[in-house]
């Protein structure tokens, strides 16, 4: 049982609302999204031996440019080198579909509203 609580712990984050205050939305998450930039980049590894990068090609953003929208994602350590809380990024990509599904919808009503209407204009334009 412990190897399973400690495996839960490994992979979960603890997020009851429950140990939670002053809890707000995420507005404008498509803006918020729309203002990082995806790059892919290699590691310095020859400057930075100690630090154990991998070799191969990487895929993700900037710290300094996240920081810029979303501070909250973004940690500096001692020496002023930045991570990323990638996993935190979830939430906002969330509601940036949400919204983007929303303005969908929106979308598909008003195309059904003028197709509906150019079809009574044509037909009025036969008669």
């Amino acid at each position: 049982i412990k190897a399973q609580v400690a495996l839960l712990t490994e992979t979960c984050s603890s997020s009851d609302k429950r140990l939670k205050k002053n809890i707000e939305p995420i507005d404008s998450a498509v803006s918020l999204v729309s203002s990082l930039e995806g790059i892919r980049y290699d590691w310095r590894r020859e400057e930075f031996p100690d630090r154990n990068y991998p070799a191969d090609r990487q895929i993700g953003l900037i710290a300094q440019d996240v920081e810029q929208v979303l501070p909250e994602l973004v940690h500096t350590d001692a020496d002023g080198y930045k991570s990323l809380s990638y996993d935190k990024l979830t939430a906002v990509l969330v509601e940036a579909v949400k919204e983007q599904q929303e303005l969908i919808k929106s979308q598909r009503e008003t195309i059904g509203t003028m197709l509906s209407r150019i079809e009574a204009l044509e037909a009025a334009l036969e008669k």
